[in-house]
């Protein structure tokens, strides 16, 4: 007996949330000698594009903290880095991770200045964000430099092809001390930004 193939779409009403639907099962039959019946099956995956970016602690914003209170005064301003103390790890160092699969991540950092740095006790006093410096223990991910309008950038490279972006590393902060500055306590926030095309 020769073979005989019908296609048959049967039509299932299937729920989504409430809503009654229609989609098309797949179904073949053979009949006859060394039958054989196929039946196709499309799959599909959605995978969101995203970013992970952590600086300092999860769930807390974390202050670094330079205090020259105990540095000899001929030493201040003499351009001598001081270390800073505060951070999730410690010792002015903080946790910095970025995470993700949507191309080239540039890094910006902005700050609560004004334009004019860190904002004293003393009225019209402050202190240039310049004077802040970040070492990451991967030169491949580093912060941007820190500014007072806020505008510089970094672009760390994707790891794996030129859309995957994977670091877990250090960044140390230290106070460059490169000039005098009034008597007084100076406060700012720095916000870093990750972001993808």
């Amino acid at each position: 007996m020769p073979n005989r193939k019908s296609l048959i779409a049967a039509a299932i009403t299937v729920g989504v949330l409430g809503a009654p639907q229609s989609v098309l099962a797949e179904r073949t039959v053979d009949v006859g000698t060394s039958p054989s019946a196929d039946a196709r099956l499309n799959f599909r995956v959605i995978i969101p594009s995203f970013m992970v970016f952590r600086v300092g602690s999860v769930g807390g914003i974390d202050t670094i903290e330079f205090d020259l209170s105990a540095v000899d005064p001929d030493l201040i301003g003499s351009g001598t880095p001081i270390p800073g103390t505060g951070g999730d790890l410690t010792g002015g160092q903080v946790t910095a991770q970025l995470l993700s699969n949507a191309g080239q991540v540039t890094i910006g950092e902005a700050n609560d200045g004004g334009g004019n740095g860190l904002a004293g006790t003393t009225p019209s006093s402050f202190i240039p964000y310049t004077e802040i410096t970040a070492l990451s223990a991967n030169a491949a991910f580093t912060p941007p430099a820190l500014s007072n309008a806020g505008v510089n950038t970094s672009t760390p490279a994707p790891t794996t092809g030129s859309n995957i972006t994977s670091y877990d590393t250090t960044w140390t902060y230290s106070y460059a001390d490169n000039a005098l500055y009034t008597g007084g306590t100076y406060t700012g926030q720095v916000t870093y930004t990750a972001s993808a095309p």
